[in-house]
């Protein structure tokens, strides 16, 4: 058992040996994601082909379903010290869940800090890898807990989708705004807000003009471009995904690091194919 560790939703789109560290221990306790009477548990060994391909063939209900309670309280038994990161709360319960765990373990004399990433995806893994990183300088548990919040509440996400349609569904987005979207072929901007729901930056025609744009919004919130990380998520858009990073490393040639990572199966459920998420 290590005394720090790391635990996360599926959102963030990692595998369970992300750290590699032996004194930090890391866990990822996963969503759900039901299709019909098909349930598609977000772990590592997920199909996320046969995700969407189930999603696409079906007519019946489908949605998410966040940790429960007692799965983050099992991760949270396995180290002295907990620091938990979710979904933005804005978008799911999973930031409820974990605190409901939090109380759970504290009674059993484990130390746990829950934060809520008012984001998700590439967000989620800036605040994992601050978190490591606090960890390793030797801070104290109330040190990293005032740095990391402070860190949290300077990301930036912005995002482009192709389909909105299991974001209307599941109620994160106005059913009215994107049909409206839909109807006239616009390609958006979308980000989240400082409260970590979701917002339409603004209205594009054409993935090309739209990406040239994102790639500028990215450069005018960076202040230090040499320290700079930027994560892209994307669901089976891994040419676009080289695209961006390509724009960005060309527009921006002192950018500190671009990464590109796939999507999950939560992340993928929502952006859909197509989708692309930059974090930064």
């Amino acid at each position: 058992m290590t005394k720090y560790q790391i635990v996360s939703d599926s959102s963030c789109d990692l595998s369970a040996n992300y750290l590699e560290d032996k004194d930090i221990g890391f866990q990822i306790v996963p969503f759900v994601v039901q299709v019909g009477e098909r349930a598609f548990a977000d772990t590592p060994d997920l199909s996320v082909d046969e995700m969407l391909d189930a999603i696409d063939a079906s007519g019946a209900k489908t949605g998410s379903a966040c940790p429960s309670p007692e799965a983050y309280y099992q991760a949270m038994m396995q180290s002295e010290v907990s620091f938990v990161v979710t979904i933005s709360s804005g978008l799911s319960g999973s930031y409820n869940s974990a605190c409901v765990a939090r109380d759970m373990a504290i009674a059993q004399g484990k130390r746990v800090y829950v934060i809520d990433s008012k984001a998700t995806c590439g967000v989620q893994i800036l605040i994992i890898d601050e978190l490591a990183r606090l960890i390793r300088a030797g801070y104290e548990y109330e040190r990293i807990c005032e740095e990391i919040e402070t860190f949290c509440s300077q990301r930036k996400l912005l995002f482009v989708l192709r389909n909105f349609d299991n974001l209307i569904r599941n109620g994160r987005i106005l059913k009215i705004v994107a049909k409206v979207i839909s109807a006239l072929n616009i390609c958006p901007i979308c980000a989240k807000t400082e409260q970590g729901t979701i917002e339409i930056r603004e209205k594009l025609i054409g993935i090309k003009k739209t990406l040239k744009r994102l790639v500028t919004l990215v450069g005018e919130n960076i202040r230090n471009f040499a320290a700079a990380d930027i994560i892209i998520n994307h669901c089976q858009a891994s040419e676009e995904a080289e695209q961006l990073e390509h724009q960005i490393k060309s527009s921006f040639p002192e950018i500190g690091k671009v990464r590109i990572i796939p999507m999950r199966g939560l992340a993928s459920y929502y952006a859909q194919r197509k989708g692309l998420i930059v974090s930064f």
